[in-house]
């Protein structure tokens, strides 16, 4: 069994999302969106779903959600754990989004 890089990045961005929705620094709105965006990115990497529009590029919004989200959750955050998953989100999504823009290649 072999495991790519995006997905592992993926997943390691949906637990991270998922930590920060079960505990979150403020309100719950964020870590939501954060969660629903790394949800998505999951299925669509591990092809349960598929999306595709003519006016957006989701390879390019879903990581950009969730850099904005990871930055925000990292700013209000206050404990380690919190910390930690936030600056998961927001890399993991830093570096998808870098990948779809063909700056890491």
């Amino acid at each position: 069994m072999h495991v790519s890089s995006s997905t592992a990045l993926i997943t390691s961005a949906l637990v991270g999302s998922a930590v920060l929705a079960m505990k979150p620094p403020g309100g719950r709105l964020v870590p939501t969106v954060a969660l629903v965006a790394a949800a998505i990115a999951a299925l669509i990497d591990y092809r349960i779903i598929q999306l595709s529009t003519a006016k957006l590029r989701v390879d390019v919004v879903i990581p950009a959600v969730l850099v904005v989200a990871g930055a925000i959750l990292w700013s209000r955050s206050s404990t380690r754990p919190t910390i930690t998953a936030a600056s998961v989100v927001a890399i993991v999504g830093l570096i998808l989004l870098l990948s779809a823009l063909r700056v890491l290649t």
